[in-house]
């Protein structure tokens, strides 16, 4: 079966989030598609299963199936679009319309509602990050929690240490990533850092969800967030545009490798 290796969040085959694509006319087990997502090493493996006019994509990350992942789906949807498939694209119960904005690839992804964001878990996990300005706890779409971290500045950012997570992890099993943060001198521009051990990522070079995440707490501190930059890896950033409570994600895709056949 076909499969591409993407560069999502760039437009060099070397830099950004690499997500491989495999496009399946035949449906394979849970198992078989977890078996190849751990063996190839990313931080996700994208499955579209294709059954006349209609697509089912399925996201696995090393460990386990994903419910949502915003850098996988955009590699779906820039694969589908190589591939001429016109048919609709289905993903945790809706379906995906993706479009083109100035040549890049774009997503409008709801910000997560209010009640998502929470401070009561924060105050327990208060003492294991002294150093942050604040905390947020945001849902996520497996039911777990994502832990928001921000800090003063770009510096305390690179300091990091992804092994540094891992007890944590440990010990809150319901906190299924971490994305650490800071502001930077440019309007609606931060730095960040994600890190997800429970989904078998020491870090994620580029992750979109985290982004669309800080977007959402932001949005309750002010509103007019209008555009923001989140810079990660390799200097490549999500970018994207708010209005009416949904983020338009932009982003630049390319082909990492050229197609090969697999599993």
């Amino acid at each position: 079966m076909k499969n591409y290796r993407i560069a999502v969040f760039s437009s060099a085959p070397n830099a950004g989030n690499h997500c491989l694509v495999f496009l399946v006319s035949k449906e394979l087990t849970k198992r078989e598609m977890q078996s190849a997502a751990a063996e190839n090493g990313l931080s996700e493996t994208a499955f579209i299963h294709l059954l006349g006019n209609k697509a089912t994509l399925r996201i696995f990350s090393p460990l386990c199936e994903m419910q949502s992942c915003l850098h996988a789906t955009l590699a779906a949807c820039y694969v589908m679009h190589h591939e001429g498939l016109n048919c609709e694209l289905h993903f945790g119960g809706g379906i995906l319309k993706p479009q083109y904005v100035n040549d890049e690839l774009a997503l409008r992804i709801p910000l997560l509602p209010k009640a998502a964001i929470e401070q009561t878990t924060a105050l327990v996990l208060r003492k294991h990050f002294i150093n942050a300005s604040s905390l947020w706890p945001v849902a996520t779409a497996s039911q777990k929690l994502r832990l928001m971290i921000e800090y003063a500045d770009e510096r305390s950012i690179r300091a990091i240490q992804a092994s540094s997570f891992t007890d944590i992890a440990d010990a809150f099993p319901d906190i299924e990533s971490f994305f650490a943060y800071a502001a930077t001198d440019l309007p609606n521009a931060f730095i960040g850092r994600m890190f997800a051990p429970q989904l078998g990522i020491s870090e994620d070079p580029v992750n979109g969800n985290s982004c669309i995440a800080l977007a959402s707490i932001l949005s309750v501190q002010t509103d007019d967030l209008g555009v923001l930059m989140v810079r990660q890896a390799q200097q490549c950033s999500v970018e994207m545009t708010i209005e009416n409570n949904n983020a338009l994600v932009t982003a630049n895709c390319c082909f990492a490798e050229l197609e090969s056949r697999g599993l």
